[in-house]
Formats: structure tokens, sequence, C-alpha cells
């Protein structure tokens, strides 16, 4: 409570919680009822501080099932949703179990019988931030038909908390922080991007 108090107070603009499940859900343990105290609490103090509060739902083959009614579940607090797709990374520092992802036909159907009904609740005006060719893009993407248009960098970026710049939070931290911006600082961003989009782009 005090450090949600102390974030209201220094006047932030959003909080992003993470909601995988509104089952118990070991893998991330991101679920409904390990955050059910923070949300509310968090409900809370958006009305008071007047932050924007911002729901993130990873989809995997192993949430896939609670996916909808985790989406019906925070439609009800009137929260925005964001929803992400589980995919394998080739810098990812930690191993990953395989049946998180998609790589069999079973999977796959399911996961586009999902992203149907995403789009119907989208259809009826469920507070889904991702627009419909999102949701088209990831069946595609599934699929291998879609080229992977990343734009990391580009228009975001992420810092962590030491101030070192992440051209992408899935790589890692590049020898540049944000305590040394200058005129050079954007020069040497743009030429890091552009080498990292050579390396990465096609295995992301």
């Amino acid at each position: 409570p005090q450090y949600i108090e102390e974030l209201g107070g220094a006047g932030i603009d959003m909080i992003n919680l993470s909601v995988d499940s509104v089952e118990p859900f070991e893998e991330s343990k991101k679920d409904f009822l390990r955050s059910k105290d923070v949300l509310m609490r968090l409900i809370e103090a958006r009305k008071k501080f007047g932050f924007e509060l911002v729901v993130n739902l990873v989809m995997s083959n192993k949430n896939i099932d609670t996916v909808i009614p985790t989406i019906e579940m925070i439609n009800e607090f009137h929260i925005p949703l964001s929803i992400g797709l589980m995919v394998k990374n080739t810098y990812s520092q930690k191993e990953l179990d395989p049946s998180l992802f998609f790589d069999t036909p079973h999977a796959r159907k399911r996961l586009f019988g999902v992203l149907d009904s995403i789009l119907k609740l989208w259809g009826k005006g469920y507070n889904i931030i991702d627009p419909p060719q999102y949701f088209r893009d990831i069946r595609k993407y599934i699929q291998n038909g879609l080229d992977w248009g990343c734009l990391a960098g580009e228009y975001i970026f992420s810092v962590d908390y030491e101030g070192r710049f992440l051209i992408c939070s899935s790589l890692p931290p590049e020898d540049l922080t944000i305590f040394g911006m200058n005129s050079s600082y954007y020069r040497t961003l743009a030429d890091l991007r552009r080498e990292r989009m050579i390396v990465c782009k096609k295995d992301c």
C-alpha cells in the first residue's frame, strides 16, 4: 500500500499489471488470485491519483483455455487490457518449457479459436487496447505467413533501473545510458538499432 501511495504521489502516468490467468497459473505466477489484492488497491489509487491502469495478459499454450474468462473478468473492472503472445526468443537468458508454445496443430487450432473469440469481444466494445489487425497478424505469424515487421527502438525504447538503454526488452542492455544524452547519443542509438536489426529481426 505504501509503495502504491508513493507512486501515485510521485505523479506516475500509468501502471501496467500482469494478469495471465483468472485461475492459478504456476508457469508465470501472474494470476488473478495472486494479483487480486494489488489490483483492488490500484483501482482505488487510480481514483485518488488519476493515473491510468492497464492489465497485460500473455497467451501461452498453458493458459489458452483461461484467456477468454480472464478478458471478461478484467473487462468488468473497466480496465484497458493488452494481450500478448508467448513466442520463442533467441536471446532469452532462461530455458522455457517447450509446451508453452503453439508448436502442434492441436495447439494452433485452440489458439486460432481464442483469437476469433477475442475479435468478437473487441467488436462488442470490450476494452482491448490492441487493434483487430494485431490478432489477425498473430494468426499469420503462427502460420509462418507474416514477416515480423519489428520497429523496436524506432518509436519507443526501454530504460532499465540503472538507466541503461534497451532497444528491446528481450535484448541485453546496451553500453549506453540516458544520463549521457546529447546530440551524438541519438546517432549512436540509430546505429545500434540498425546493427541489431540485421542480427535479431529474422530470429525474433
